[in-house]
Order: structure tokens, then sequence, then C-alpha cells
């Protein structure tokens, strides 16, 4: 068996309401509503997830993209694999 891991890395303390007013969350959403404080701690925490995950013999990863979306906090996957590396 391969076992694998994956997530969205979702911008998680974005403002819901405003998602929910503008109508949409991709692609044209602002990033006036990014907290550089939060992202950066988000970003460090799904660091640790993947070394983890490392740690624990899991033999693969996923990583994914999406630009300006606040589901997925990644706009190059390749920036975070050369981390990752």
């Amino acid at each position: 068996m391969f076992v694998m891991y994956f997530t969205e890395q979702p911008m998680s303390t974005y403002p819901a309401d405003i998602g929910l007013e503008v109508g949409h969350t991709a692609l044209m959403f602002s990033n006036k509503h990014f907290d550089p404080v939060a992202g950066s701690r988000l970003y460090n925490e799904y660091l640790e997830h993947y070394i983890y995950a490392e740690e624990q013999g899991v033999e693969g990863f996923m990583l994914n993209e999406h630009h300006n979306a606040p589901f997925c906090m990644q706009a190059k996957c390749n920036i975070f694999a050369s981390i990752l590396a």
C-alpha cells in the first residue's frame, strides 16, 4: 500500500461573511482580506504537518495550487515543494 498525504492548505482565518457577501471566493476574491500574521502561522503549521507525516512513514505528498482563493494558500506549488525538499 502506498500512503500519501494531502491538504488544500486553506486560509482558514479569512472572514467567511465577506465571502458570502461577495458571492464567490475564487479568482476575484480580494487579497485585502488576507491576514499576514495568520497566514505566516498557517504556512508554518502546514509545513509541520508535512514533516510529521514523513516522520510517521507517509510515502508520498501531493501539492496543489489555486490562485487567489482562500481554500488554498498555494499560488505556486513548486515553491512549497522546494521548501519541503
